[in-house]
């Protein structure tokens, strides 16, 4: 597609310099003998398609741009890249894992991937055979691909703040390896044959015995230096002769130390580890070993340097533009989410970055990690959560706070909090609805020509959740983050916000609510089903689920807001009492059309039915009418004087009773028309047409509004 190098770069979405004369901007190329061999991009969307044509490129350098292009995964893109790089870069972009085609990249030299989120290398970097230096610090990798000790020529690796990095025994057998930097991970024990190793930098670990340490660095005669300061070294064989320039107590020294005699060192930081033990009565022999760094006396020195003309009240970068504040933050725990008070409850880690050049000290004396006091004597921005109800620190067994100074002026504040903060909740839906939590970062006094907020990560990566977080009533469906500058009171704020985009639960109301109003509804309707002169069966069964429902939405108010308007359950209530109400008042009308009265039907039959009926028709006439309703027992007022009924044997009496429930069952119409016709003779009432027309309405007409209710709720919301 493309004839030249150039044509190739002016395809790209941005504009991308080359061979700038003066100053290097952030995104640019260098162009040399008709080819790119060098190309930066930083701070761009996306990396573009084509920049994989660029076939002598030795030189890729990207920062916080997404490697996402067309459908390929992050990790897939690597296999694209031209096989003439000789120096990869990656910092700031979301990664995790690398494909196995990294191993194509055969001529490459260095391999860069800081802040990535990488967890594990691909088994195929042992094909990285020009592989020279490894730098992978601030990443989340659990372990090191066994096969990355084929990497002979690999001189470097760095694997500094790697937390849940627990064993570099990986890296036994690098013959050419000569700095080593592990710190702050959790490494427990060193490795043991790594014979070119110069610089080893072991510093907050959980390191406890130092057992192997005379064969690091064995196979060369270049003076070394050795950092295992923060660890937890403990035991000891004072065999060690001659330490001059001891400053501070020392630890126990382990057996592998009787062996350094053979080892030429000539810096060994053993401070600050809690098992120490004092050595102020030894006297100790070796012209090999020159000195002990006192790393505690340098530090203290470097800090105070830096603070001696330092003015916390005066922000970095005055005068020279707005100060940048990096945010990422982890979230532990997630609610309450509270409807009554519109708020919801989060404890997170919450971490802050920004650059302080008043603080840059020399790079050889590494992180430093440091009292919390200390913070005190340094600017700190002025950070607030604008829609907070109220914010605290947890000071449980102690602050929960840490800070580190990096030797380029970075100060990384992280602190552990818990924030209540408000949530404008729209209930109109409700339980049926989405609602959309916000969390606004910003500062209190400064404006944004002042300080400048952003995500660290970029938006979309710098917030995460603890994998256990679990919510109750809702669904955490997103949490978009999003920068932006808002007008407050005449002047600009540059604010960070999180939108929290969470769905509620319907299990609980439809057990609590929904079914038990159906119910209640669906037992309203037997009293259709009951004779029209049962009176006070029907209007009790009326009555009493009306009192039960008006009992169920005084309970459903406890653990809603009292919002001034009506909600998706408020007016699922409404139609239930519209339909408990509905059918009260049918059998009023019924009632009012009932012919002979109410009750017992037998107290209005005349004293004798003779010559009216005959013998079977009595009996079944009189078995009518001792026919029990619901809530009264049969009548006891109709006798064999009131009506005459021929005592047939009781097999007959079978015979008559099956055939008669065979006629109800096939709906006879003759049989109905003379049952009619014989209780029409006595003043027994018919059979209400409106008890007939409800039964079939009323369920049609609930059934209709279930579809309409859940169809709307479920399907039309906002």
């Amino acid at each position: 597609m493309f004839e030249h190098d150039e044509d190739i770069i002016e395809s790209f979405s941005f504009d991308v310099p080359l061979n700038p004369y003066k100053r290097y901007p952030k995104t640019y190329g260098m162009y040399k003998n008709g080819h790119i061999n060098r190309l930066n991009i930083v701070n761009q969307k996306v990396i573009p398609f084509t920049i994989f044509c660029l076939k002598h490129l030795e030189r890729l350098y990207i920062q916080n741009t997404c490697l996402y292009c067309c459908n390929c995964q992050q990790s897939d893109v690597i296999e694209y890249f031209p096989l003439s790089l000789k120096e990869l870069s990656i910092y700031d972009t979301n990664i995790t894992h690398l494909s196995e085609q990294l191993g194509k990249l055969t001529n490459l030299q260095t391999l860069k991937l800081s802040n990535v989120g990488l967890t594990t290398l691909p088994d195929s970097i042992d094909n990285l055979s020009s592989l020279l230096m490894l730098y992978l610090p601030f990443n989340n990798i659990t372990s090191l691909p066994i096969t990355i000790k084929h990497l002979r020529s690999l001189q470097q690796i760095t694997l500094k703040n790697n937390p849940y990095l627990r064993s570099v025994q990986q890296l036994n057998g690098l013959p050419s390896l000569e700095v080593l930097d592990a710190s702050y991970c959790s490494i427990e024990s060193l490795p043991r044959d790594l014979p070119k190793l110069i610089d080893l930098y072991m510093s907050n670990n959980n390191l406890k015995r130092l057992d192997g340490i005379q064969t690091l660095g064995n196979g060369t005669s270049s003076k070394k230096f050795f950092y295992f300061d923060m660890n937890y070294i403990g035991l000891v064989t004072p065999r060690i002769q001659r330490m001059e320039d001891i400053i501070l107590t020392l630890v126990e020294l382990p057996e592998g130390f009787k062996v350094l005699v053979e080892v030429v060192v000539i810096g060994l930081n053993l401070t600050n580890n809690p098992t120490a033990k004092s050595f102020e009565n030894e006297t100790f022999y070796n012209d090999n070993i020159t000195s002990v760094l006192g790393h505690t006396y340098q530090i203290t020195t470097i800090l105070d340097g830096l603070l001696k003309d330092y003015q916390a009240h005066i922000r970095p970068n005055f005068g020279e533009g707005p100060t940048k504040i990096n945010f990422d933050i982890l979230v532990s725990s997630f609610g309450p989410i509270q409807d009554m008070d519109m708020s919801y409850t989060m404890n997170c880690y919450f971490r802050q970055r920004w650059r302080d050049e008043r603080l840059q000290f020399a790079e050889g004396v590494g992180v430093l990690s440091l009292s919390t006091r200390m913070l005190e004597r340094l600017w700190r921005p002025d950070t607030v959560f604008y829609n907070s109800k109220y914010s605290y620190l947890h000071t449980i067994p102690t602050s929960n706070r840490l800070w580190r100074l990096f030797p380029d002026g970075s100060i990384w504040y992280s602190s552990r909090i818990t924030v209540k903060a408000r949530c404008n909740m729209n209930l109109k839906r409700f339980p049926v609805d989405t609602q959309i939590c916000q969390l606004l970062i910003g500062s209190f006094a400064n404006a944004a020509s002042d300080i400048e907020y952003g995500w660290r990560l970029g938006n979309n990566k710098s917030v995460n959740f603890d994998a256990k977080v679990l919510l109750s009533q809702f669904d955490l469906i997103k949490y978009p983050q999003y920068d932006e500058i808002r007008n407050m009171n005449g002047r600009n704020f540059s604010i960070l916000r999180v939108d929290f985009v969470l769905k509620r639960h319907m299990g609980y109301y439809i057990l609590q609510v929904y079914v038990p109003s159906s119910m209640l509804v669906i037992l309203s309707w037997v009293a259709f089903f009951i004779h029209r002169e049962a009176t006070a069966d029907r209007v009790n069964i009326g009555v009493m689920t009306f009192l039960s429902l008006t009992t169920l939405s005084f309970d459903i108010r406890n653990y809603t807001a009292a919002v001034p308007y009506l909600t998706a359950l408020d007016w699922f209530v409404i139609v239930t009492y519209a339909f408990l109400l509905a059918s009260l008042l049918q059998f009023a009308f019924v009632h009012y059309f009932t012919k002979f009265g109410y009750g017992d039907p037998s107290t209005y039959f005349p004293d004798s039915l003779d010559g009216v009926l005959s013998n079977e028709e009595n009996a079944e006439i009189l078995d009518y009418i001792r026919r029990p309703s619901m809530f009264y027992p049969p009548s006891s007022n109709v006798n064999e004087k009131t009506i005459q009924i021929n005592r047939n044997p009781w097999l007959s009496n079978i015979c008559r009773y099956v055939r008669r429930l065979w006629f109800c069952i096939s709906g006879n119409t003759k049989y109905k028309r003379s049952i009619r016709k014989r209780t029409s003779r006595i003043g027994i009432n018919s059979r209400s047409e409106l008890d007939v027309f409800a039964r079939i309405v009323f369920p049609v007409s609930f059934i209709l509004f279930n579809i309409l209710y859940w169809f709307y709720f479920l399907h039309f919301q906002n």
